[in-house]
């Protein structure tokens, strides 16, 4: 939603705050979808911003509500599937792109292509204990 207000004004308009509830009670109930957390994050940093030229603290507190919305496990969930689902998305696209360049050009290795995943190694480097000697008891 877009709200005229004026940024001299010190408070933000009523209906400012009636979509905020709106919003908050759909994320209370867990009745959201991705929109519910992206318009309620607009909103927030809204208030965070025009509190924040005010210098009044009460910008604290929403900073706090875009804090908790996101760390809700629900609202973690759906930006987590979002993300997945979005990055599928771009290595399908990538992988695609990639294969009809190697189809063009000729004298290209016929090894066949790994994703990312399977293609990195981990390493490890030893702990302290491994490079220590053998403790043997002194016989003293």
């Amino acid at each position: 939603d877009d709200f005229n207000f004026d940024p001299e004004s010190d408070n933000l308009p009523q209906s400012f705050f009636d979509s905020l509830l709106a919003l908050e009670e759909l994320l209370l109930t867990n009745n959201f979808e991705l929109k519910t957390i992206t318009d309620l994050t607009t909103l927030y940093a809204t208030a965070v911003e025009h509190y924040d030229v005010k210098k009044d603290p009460i910008k604290n507190y929403f900073t706090e509500k875009i804090q908790m919305m996101l760390s809700k496990t629900e609202t973690l969930t759906m930006l987590m599937k979002k993300n997945s689902k979005k990055q599928i998305d771009e290595e399908s696209e990538q992988s695609e792109t990639e294969s009809d360049q190697e189809d063009n050009q000729k004298g290209k290795s016929m090894a066949p292509k790994r994703s990312m995943s399977e293609s990195c190694l981990l390493y490890t480097s030893p702990s302290p204990r491994d490079r220590q000697k053998s403790r043997m008891p002194s016989s003293a």
